[in-house]
């Protein structure tokens, strides 16, 4: 019995720390939305081979991989945090990695190593944490099948200038967070492309 007044406080403890962690990543997820800075990561077609995985598509990445002079010091699942900048065209660019976190001035984004490359070139491919970008099912699918597509780009002269659509996600990231905004194809939102489409 003496202890029984122990019991409500303790519950109230933990109630109150099971609402804290999702609230505070929550509140950690539109902080990186609203202030974080945005890079525009470049995507690959999605792979035909690799099927549908309802919800979302997955995205795979032309900065995807760092060439790495020491491969015996890095492993599959390591995290790993990835320093970035932007090339001439405004897509983001591996600048680095490192298993330290970087100082506060640099951008990065934290990340996990999927595998490494030992052949030919030794490199370390990098997992990010925003590969998925969950849709309507529905327009999920049709989405999937647009960025396979890939047809030609073209000047306003109607000239090609490439066989390939620019396709690219928006991210923002804040002292290693990343939240996954937008999926854009050529300038356009992927839910505005899948919805024109369907009317035409």
């Amino acid at each position: 019995m003496k202890y029984s007044k122990f019991i409500f406080p303790i519950f109230l403890v933990m109630v109150l720390v099971q609402l804290f962690v999702p609230a505070k990543m929550i509140w950690n997820h539109e902080k990186t939305l609203v202030t974080g800075k945005v890079y525009k990561f470049k995507t690959r077609p999605i792979d035909p081979a690799d099927p549908f995985r309802g919800k979302y598509i997955v995205l795979r990445f032309y900065e995807s991989e760092y060439p790495v002079s020491n491969p015996d010091d890095w492993e599959k699942g390591q995290s790993i945090f990835v320093l970035l900048s932007e090339d001439a065209d405004g897509y983001a660019k591996i600048a680095g990695i490192t298993p330290e976190k970087p100082a506060s001035n640099q951008d990065f984004v934290k990340a996990k190593i999927r595998y490494i490359k030992d052949y030919a070139s030794n490199a370390v491919v990098i997992g990010y944490p925003f590969d998925r970008y969950y849709m309507e099912e529905s327009k999920a699918k049709d989405a999937e099948k647009l960025t396979r597509r890939q047809p030609p780009r073209r000047n306003k002269q109607g000239e090609i200038l490439d066989n390939q659509q620019e396709v690219y996600a928006v991210v923002r990231i804040l002292d290693g967070e990343a939240v996954l905004e937008n999926v854009m194809i050529d300038g356009e939102k992927i839910e505005d492309v899948v919805k024109r489409m369907a009317k035409e």
